[in-house]
């Protein structure tokens, strides 16, 4: 997974912000002329209006990947955000990942989708997956083993309740380390409403 697990930030959160900071009004017309575009296809939008520069990333998680890596394992980065940008963040770490996948205009692979997706390519519990949100519960089911960054209540909650086994604990860190600027918190919150 790609935000909140290598990068220490949320890159949606980021580039609302970055919209905010560098282009209000472009910010604006976002919110009310795209909304309506539907969740995949705004965030293709989105993310073509920004550079966000380089994320703060997860060096724990980046060292641990880094060895299994080295042992001969199979990477794939694999991300609800647009696949165009998922690849501009991978190729800033050279080799690492075999393989990135990220969302398409037309489908936002979170939660569920992103399960299908890996299950479809390696099978039922065929792979490893590391995340750090209740989105990544339906992941971490389908899932051989499963690694949580930050764990939190909600996701141990959301575990027990949908039988999926408590992912393992791994590269740690406070959510809000490596963020530099201006805070707006749950901006991109304002799905809810519709």
């Amino acid at each position: 997974d790609l935000d909140g697990t290598l990068i220490k930030v949320d890159s949606m959160e980021e580039a609302l912000r970055y919209l905010l900071l560098r282009k209000p009004l472009r910010l604006l017309y976002f919110l009310f002329a795209k909304l309506s575009m539907g969740r995949p296809a705004f965030k293709w939008a989105l993310y073509s209006e920004v550079d966000l520069g380089p994320l703060p990333y997860n060096e724990e998680l980046l060292a641990w990947l880094r060895a299994e890596k080295s042992r001969g394992r199979k990477l794939l980065l694999v991300s609800a955000t647009p696949q165009f940008y998922v690849e501009k963040i991978g190729r800033r770490l050279g080799d690492l990942f075999d393989e990135i996948i990220g969302s398409t205009p037309s489908e936002n692979r979170k939660s569920k989708k992103k399960a299908r997706e890996l299950v479809r390519r390696f099978g039922d519990k065929g792979f490893d997956y590391v995340g750090n949100s209740t989105a990544d519960v339906a992941v971490w089911k389908a899932a051989d083993i499963g690694y949580n960054v930050n764990p939190t209540v909600a996701i141990k909650t959301k575990c027990a309740l949908l039988g999926c086994p408590l992912p393992r604990t791994m590269a740690v860190f406070h959510p809000d380390e490596g963020v530099h600027w201006l805070r707006l918190p749950r901006l991109y919150s304002v799905w809810n409403v519709f």
